[in-house]
């Protein structure tokens, strides 16, 4: 719950960023996008599911930083 957001706010900021849909349903979290933005999109949710545990709170800036950070990463290895 934290990870989505309240009405699923954090999820609806990742879909504008990412480009993608996502469906949240009990625990889990459904990706329509590319398969290479899935795999970007899930490496996002499991840091902002870290981001939750360790702060108790997710910010928009920690959503930017999540999609930034593998992005990055992905710009690297090329």
């Amino acid at each position: 719950m934290g990870v989505v957001g309240e009405f699923n706010k954090n999820l609806q900021e990742l879909e504008k960023i990412t480009n993608s849909s996502l469906y949240s349903r009990g625990n889990s979290i459904l990706i329509k996008s590319t398969p290479e933005k899935n795999e970007k999109i899930k490496n996002a949710i499991q840091f902002l599911a870290n981001q939750f545990i360790n702060n108790g709170s997710i910010e928009n800036k920690d959503i930017l930083s999540s999609v930034d950070n593998f992005m990055i990463n992905e710009k690297s290895k090329k």
